[in-house]
């Protein structure tokens, strides 16, 4: 299979805790990756996705979404990876901001990757692309990769390449950006989580909406959480809160670097806080905080909704974020405020 390949850098510089329209920190690169697909045997496509032993359910799923299409969905790809050297990310906590126009809004539901061209956080895989959309895995990510075609080819493309992982092997986080994903099916009543493994393959298949032409438009960002499933009693530390501020920064400065209109529509969630029992209310906090961080002093009017969150509690953390700011904390300052909750209530503390 024919493969090309187009890196290109783009780095905007600015030295201050305030971030005029268009200017984004120093040190922040997001590359631009176009992957070039050319047709080729769809059977090798989808003896790959099957390659993994699926369950009848998943292999239901498989074969009603990702095998259905054509490879290649699209010809070409074009995905980011934004990054920000250690030396100017310690800077930036080190600065103070002014608290943002930021909108924090509750939404309730699934995903439904409206408005075109809204970006969307992937609770990423830190180390497989996907996670196991091939395997057993049902949950979030691997859901995108039964609705969007182009996931999985680029899943294809890439299987030998670690690159678009989310996470480096040095355990920086490195957000990937895949951009125009087109929606083709909707697996939101396919039953969730490991209840797939025990529905029926029939259920399932009828359970799969196909889309017709336009397909909605969404631009995906992927980022990931640690995992507290396998410690109990955990704690977090300060390079814990650091490194997931880091990644929800990172996500926030690639939407902001790459959007061209005056507005940036972002969506999340309990990032983390499922399978990885991560808290609710510090993966919140760090998301708040990292928006305020993103886009404070700009003029570009942005929106984050917050699916499957009390819209109490997201008042109550926005309110005590924006306070924080006011009174003049540094982002370093304000971690060590939310790691000092841990000790007081356990619901900011891992679940696990």
């Amino acid at each position: 299979m024919f493969r090309a390949r187009i890196v290109i850098a783009f780095m905007m510089l600015g030295g201050t805790g305030s971030l005029l329209s268009g200017q984004i920190p120093a040190g922040f690169l997001l590359e631009s990756h176009t992957e070039t697909l050319t047709p080729k045997d769809h059977t090798k496509f989808s003896s790959w996705i099957l390659s993994q032993d699926p369950s009848a359910a998943k292999k239901a799923l498989l074969t009603s979404t990702i095998t259905s299409t054509y490879y290649p969905f699209t010809p070409t790809i074009t995905w980011y990876k934004a990054s920000m050297d250690q030396s100017n990310f310690g800077k930036l906590l080190s600065k103070t901001f002014s608290p943002s126009t930021t909108n924090i809004i509750a939404a309730s539901g699934n995903y439904d990757y409206t408005p075109d061209g809204a970006f969307w956080i992937d609770f990423a895989n830190a180390k497989h692309f996907g996670g196991g959309f091939r395997s057993h895995g049902n949950v979030q990510e691997e859901r995108m990769f039964d609705e969007f075609p182009q996931l999985p080819d680029l899943a294809y493309v890439l299987r030998n390449n670690t690159t678009i992982v989310p996470v480096t092997k040095q355990g920086a986080a490195q957000p990937f950006m895949v951009v125009s994903a087109e929606r083709k099916f909707d697996v939101s009543n396919v039953p969730y989580g490991s209840a797939l493994d025990s529905a029926s393959p029939h259920t399932v298949e009828k359970s799969v909406v196909r889309f017709n032409a336009p397909f909605k438009k969404a631009n995906i960002i992927g980022i990931a959480a640690k995992d507290y499933s396998k410690t109990h009693n955990a704690r977090y530390s300060m390079t814990d809160l650091t490194y997931h501020l880091q990644a929800a920064l990172l996500g926030d400065l690639a939407a902001l670097q790459y959007n061209r209109s005056k507005s940036v529509l972002l969506h999340t969630g309990k990032w983390g806080s499922g399978a990885f029992k991560n808290s609710v209310e510090m993966i919140t906090a760090l998301q708040i905080l990292a928006a305020e961080i993103a886009f404070s002093g700009t003029t570009v009017h942005t929106s984050l909704y917050f699916h499957g969150i009390d819209s109490s509690l997201l008042s109550s953390l926005q309110q005590e974020i924006v306070h924080l700011l006011q009174t003049k904390n540094t982002p370093n300052a304000i971690l060590k405020i939310l790691l000092e909750k841990q000790n007081h209530d356990p619901a900011w503390r891992p679940q696990g």
